[in-house]
């Protein structure tokens, strides 16, 4: 758009500015408006970055809380890795308990066993030492009788 100069030469910005002053000075600033004015700025405005800003630390603050429960998984993780080699141990040395006993048991009867094959040799020679002794005596009565 071109402008052609007006007669006192000002391109018609003068009278721009002639009819934005006119148009300010009928357009007064009532206190009441600018009160009104404020306080829908202050509802629409800075009601919602007040909460804005409160999502936003306490989203904060949930993802923060959320980094922290790995470790507490970790921490559980380890505790029942912990509790699993105590039982591991505790199974072990049950089975090592019922072994040992059962290594005694078979320890014992052997040992029993070997009592018993005492025994029965002890009574084998106190057999052959009694019937050696009868026959004894049953030669002494027979050399007596003669």
């Amino acid at each position: 758009m071109i402008m052609e100069p007006s007669r006192d030469g000002s391109f018609g910005l003068k009278k721009h500015a002639e009819k934005a002053h006119h148009t300010s000075k009928l357009r007064k600033i009532d206190p009441e408006v600018s009160t009104r004015k404020l306080i829908i700025f202050f509802f629409l405005a800075i009601i919602p970055a007040l909460l804005l800003g409160y999502l936003i630390i306490y989203g904060a603050y949930e993802l923060a809380s959320k980094q922290k429960k790995p470790q507490k998984l970790y921490q559980y993780y380890q505790k029942d890795k912990q509790d699993y080699w105590q039982y591991q141990e505790k199974t072990r040395q049950v089975i090592l308990k019922e072994e040992g006993r059962k290594k005694n048991l078979w320890g014992s009867l052997h040992k029993m066993d070997q009592d018993m094959e005492a025994q029965k040799e002890a009574m084998r020679l106190q057999q052959e030492q009694l019937a050696a002794e009868q026959q004894r005596i049953h030669m002494l009565l027979q050399e007596f009788k003669k």
